[in-house]
């Protein structure tokens, strides 16, 4: 179990990293208007509360339309700026509105947002590292995840994990 821990505690330190360290993907500031398409990752729910039980967590995360709604508008919004724009915190605010926006429900939401090559396709470890920091603060909320990939307008690929967790 404390293996599992760690290993939380360290997907969750690379998806903070990769927040702040903007890593790479070419191009300065500024925005060049242009945008990519937004798609949606098919996330496996089973797999995701899976990992959260050997973590020793009692609540699960479930997929939500809603969430999903706004984690698409987000993703589309931060397709019009360059990668550097897109990890900086300055645009972190406007995600956290856009990916609640279609909840009817109060409460946090977290989020990662990085390249495609950090975490190689391990969507369910991401959005399970998310939830579980939320977990393990006691939270007495109902879970909820989406997650998309965009390209940057400077052609960078990118994830957006969000975990909404709803109070109850």
């Amino acid at each position: 179990m404390k293996v599992k821990k760690l290993l939380a505690l360290v997907l969750s330190a690379l998806i903070a990293v990769t927040m702040l360290a903007a890593c790479g993907g070419g191009g300065g500031g500024g925005n060049s208007g242009g945008g990519g398409s937004v798609s949606v990752i098919s996330l496996d729910y089973g797999e995701i509360n899976k990992i959260l039980k050997a973590e020793g967590y009692n609540k699960t995360v479930s997929a939500s339309s809603n969430l999903l709604t706004g984690v698409k508008e987000a993703a589309a919004m931060l397709s019009k700026h360059n990668f550097n724009e897109v990890t900086s915190s300055d645009l972190s605010s406007s995600v956290a509105t856009m990916a609640k926006s279609h909840m009817t429900t109060s409460g946090p939401v977290g989020f990662a947002k990085n390249r495609v090559e950090v975490l190689g396709g391990r969507y369910n470890e991401a959005v399970a590292s998310i939830a579980s920091s939320y977990m393990s603060q006691g939270l007495d909320a109902t879970y909820t995840a989406a997650a998309v990939e965009f390209t940057s307008a400077d052609g960078v690929k990118c994830y957006l994990y969000v975990v909404h967790a709803a109070y109850n």
